[in-house]
């Protein structure tokens, strides 16, 4: 009889598939851990070079009007560059350089400035190709009408996709001298360059003051020297590209741009250069209204010098965009469109980011519309960057937005984090949303735009609206962005809101009884508010209010908060702070009067120098003639001496073209902007700001609709209002009725506007609603000589006079002013000077519009 025994516990078999099987559930987990987290490391890649084609027009015997290529629609509202004068006969010539495109179709639209009405849209199939340029010439459509500007569409089919191009045509009106004061222009520039002071010195109002020896920056208020190039040995390595960005019958606003080259032992030098001319003809003289000439080197390694703790990068201006490590050790900085990273221990300049390629003088890579905008830097160097505006080169090649970039200085690599793309223009994203721009560590990026805060995740790139509808004065933004206050409404609240972007942790700060708060500013990060009794707030004559504050406070935002400065008037109210800079707040005092008004009686500086004391590299600029810029770096140790550098380049790591975004806010105030010759200089919604800007910089105002609310020059206007003597005989009616009702009645309309008043309306808002097609403006602290640009137009201002009155101002000459009296129903002539000074002491209130 045989035996069996079995073995206690688990056969050998079955543990071995026990084993197979978590080994397999081991190598699993091994296999998706990997393959859910692996992430393919891109390879960094060089700046591409431009592809787009170029198109120019002919006109008043030149070349004219270089124009970009755009790979998406733009808004054209705001592609306001250039403007083509058009003959009689209304023929146009384009040159197109194809940069080797092949150009399958060539169409025009052309529109209304506002965009609104299309006059026409019309394919051109008559043109020629020679050389790499195709050339045609177009009859344009008779719908257009003399002294209008419409906007200029051109659509070219290149390479199968479409390319848009923009720009203004014009049939100039009767005096606007376009040939003659293009000629001066021209003829300005080459006296310059050829030194001819003689020529020069009739048109140049050298100002001690201002005038410099840097031919950085050069106006018409430098020496002559100075405008004649003191001496500079360099030559024109370029064609001049003239671009016209103002006809009219006042004056002409001319743009050139090109390209100086100097040979020196270290190589070639290249320099771009803008110049500016505001230039009006008569039949006597011609007037250089305004001339300004900007120059920036090229950083090329014939550039680039160092003597030891001490860099030099070539000319530019000591306002330069630079961050620097806390042992300024490295310092990163922005020159003629290209960042640049210096490493003082390794001895390393590093181009971090370029459009530049080879060939320096290509116009495409000069294009200067773009700017880059450093958002921190950390001890080793690495650092997050904005490049924005239209892109030169590269994957986002004729696109315009915000291109979001982190260097990574371990790695050399610039890595894309996030591209917003926008139909704006640059000049209009450069003016509109680089108040504030902040990443915090959670990988969520802000923006404001018109008046949105909107938040951005890197990751999913998920967008979403924070706050909504702040106007200029319900905001400020901390200089690196991360700190935000503001108000529920404009001009005064009982709170004031902060919040931390880099938590989205918020505070409040809240008004005593009896008191509102009001937002000013940030010096650096440090947070700027007024302080007011509810009683004295004042409405003006045309409903406007004045805040005139007790006291202000700057206080810390982080921390416990704390307050770190309170600042008083003796005996006067401060009614208004405008920030200068980081460090400075110009404020203007007021005393309040016996019948409870309140009068400007001052000025005042609040100044932080701290911020500069804790500079650890310095900025300065070279005394010799060309005035190069230096970066004094951290001191070296013992013995150390540094006589060279090696240049790098950073790789370029781009983003999938999904994480490519279009931002914009939902909804946005009405915003004004100046424009001097193609620069937007402000842009805003304080109209009043607008127009003093423009009035000091002789430039033009319009807004988010492209209609112009102002210029700088115009002719005199001599109206009259007699007959209109509306209320004349009605001595209970107010002036004020009787003057708005007497510009109701100009333009056909009738409203009871003294019953409007008794409840309590306020004249602009019962004009703006009577005038339905028109823009009211309340010009309140213009003053009276700008306001004449409406009479010029021949709309009457209404005005309050020193006497409490409402009286109209309907023509002027060189001399007087015309101002319509509602009550007697008749115009009465007062020299100008007195008129300005009887407004002037009423608080210069005043009310137009624009058709």
């Amino acid at each position: 009889m045989k035996l069996s025994f079995r073995e206690r516990g688990l056969s050998k078999e079955i543990k071995h598939r026990i084993m197979i099987l978590i080994l397999v559930f081991i190598g699993g987990m091994i296999f998706f851990n990997i393959v859910l987290n692996f992430k393919w490391e891109k390879e960094a890649t060089e700046m591409t070079d431009p592809t787009l084609p170029t198109v120019s027009m002919e006109a008043l015997g030149q070349n004219i009007n270089t124009l970009y290529g755009y790979t998406t629609e733009m808004d054209g509202l705001y592609m306001r560059n250039a403007v083509v004068p058009l003959e009689d006969d209304r023929k146009i010539t384009m040159d197109i350089i194809t940069n080797g495109s092949t150009i399958d179709g060539i169409s025009y639209e052309i529109r209304s400035t506002d965009t609104e009405r299309k006059i026409a849209e019309t394919e051109i199939t008559d043109y020629s190709e020679k050389d790499g340029v195709v050339s045609t010439t177009v009859k344009l459509e008779n719908l257009i009408e003399e002294g209008e500007e419409y906007l200029f569409i051109i659509t070219l089919d290149v390479d199968g996709e479409d390319v848009y191009y923009y720009t203004r045509i014009l049939i100039p009106e009767e005096g606007s001298y376009a040939q003659e004061n293009l000629d001066f222009a021209l003829q300005f520039h080459e006296d310059a360059l050829a030194g001819n002071e003689d020529a020069l010195s009739t048109y140049i109002e050298t100002d001690e003051d201002t005038a410099g020896d840097t031919l950085n920056n050069v106006t018409i208020n430098s020496t002559v020297d100075q405008v004649a190039w003191k001496g500079f040995d360099g030559e024109l390595a370029s064609d001049v590209a003239i671009e016209l960005t103002d006809i009219n019958s006042n004056y002409n606003a001319i743009v050139l741009h090109y390209q100086m080259t100097r040979d020196t032992g270290s190589g070639t030098q290249y320099y771009n250069v803008e110049e500016y001319f505001k230039v009006r003809y008569t039949s006597t003289r011609m007037y250089l209204l305004d001339y300004e000439r900007s120059m920036e080197e090229i950083a090329t390694s014939a550039a680039i010098s160092i003597a030891d703790n001490v860099l030099t990068t070539g000319l530019n201006s000591a306002d330069v965009t630079y961050l620097s490590n806390e042992t300024g050790t490295i310092v990163s900085f922005v020159q003629a469109g290209a960042l640049y990273e210096y490493n003082q221990n390794k001895k390393t300049l590093t181009t971090v980011f370029s459009f530049y390629g080879d060939d320096l003088t290509d116009e495409r890579v000069c294009n200067q519309n773009h700017d880059i905008l450093l958002l921190n830097i950390d001890e080793t160097g690495t650092m997050d960057f904005i490049v924005y505006g239209y892109m030169n080169a590269g994957e986002h090649e004729g696109s315009v937005g915000i291109d979001l970039y982190h260097y990574d200085s371990s790695t050399g690599q610039a890595v894309e984090q996030t591209f917003i793309q926008t139909t704006n223009s640059y000049q209009i994203l450069k003016a509109g949303f680089s108040d504030l721009l902040y990443e915090n560590s959670a990988g969520n990026f802000y923006i404001m735009v018109d008046g949105t805060l909107i938040k951005v995740n890197l990751d999913s790139l998920a967008t979403s609206e924070m706050l909504t509808n702040l106007t200029d004065d319900m905001y400020a933004a901390s200089k690196s962005g991360r700190y935000i206050a503001w108000m529920d409404n404009g001009g005064a609240s009982d709170t004031i809101h902060v919040m931390d972007l880099e938590d989205e942790s918020t505070y409040d700060l809240t008004a005593d009884s009896g008191n509102m708060l009001k937002v000013l500013a940030f010096m650096d990060e440090d947070l700027v508010y007024g302080t007011l009794e509810e009683t004295n707030i004042t409405t003006d004559a045309a409903g406007g209010q004045m805040y005139p504050m007790s006291s202000l406070t700057i206080q810390k935002v982080d921390g416990n908060h704390e307050t770190l400065k309170e600042y008083t008037a003796d005996g006067a109210y401060i009614s208004s702070a405008d920030k200068e800079s980081n460090t400075i707040l110009n404020l203007t005092l007021c005393t309040k009067q016996a019948d409870g008004t309140f009068s400007e009686s001052g000025v005042d500086v609040i100044k932080n120098t701290s911020g500069e004391k804790n500079k650890t590299v310095t900025v300065s600029v070279t005394d010799d003639d060309v005035a190069q810029l230096t970066f004094t770096m951290a001191k070296l140790t013992g013995d150390e001496s540094i006589s060279a550098i090696q240049l790098a380049y950073a790789g370029l790591v781009l983003a999938d073209s999904d994480k490519t975004i279009s931002v914009e806010a939902s909804e946005s105030e009405v915003r004004y902007y100046v424009y001097v010759g193609n620069r937007v200089v402000y842009a805003g919604t304080d109209v009043q700001q607008a127009i003093s800007t423009a009035d000091e910089n002789m430039g033009i105002v319009v807004d988010n609709t492209n209609q112009y609310i102002w210029k700088r020059g115009r002719s005199s206007y001599v109206n009259s209002l007699s007959g209109l003597s509306v209320g004349a005989d009605d001595t209970s009616e107010s002036s004020m009725a009787q003057a708005i009702s007497a510009m109701l009645v100009r333009e056909g309309e009738s409203v009871d506007v003294h019953s409007l008043l008794n409840q309590g309306e306020k004249p602009i808002a019962i004009l703006q609603a009577a005038l339905k097609d028109a823009t009211v403006l309340d010009l309140t602290g213009c003053s009276m000589t700008e306001v004449l640009y409406y009479v010029a137009q021949g709309n009457p201002v209404y005005a309050i006079n020193s006497s409490g009155e409402a009286v109209l101002i309907v023509g002027y000459d060189a001399s007087n002013v015309y101002i319509y009296n509602p009550k007697t129903g008749s115009n009465t002539t007062v020299g100008q000077t007195e008129a300005s000074a009887d407004f002037e002491a009423a608080g210069n209130v005043f009310i137009s519009y624009v058709d």
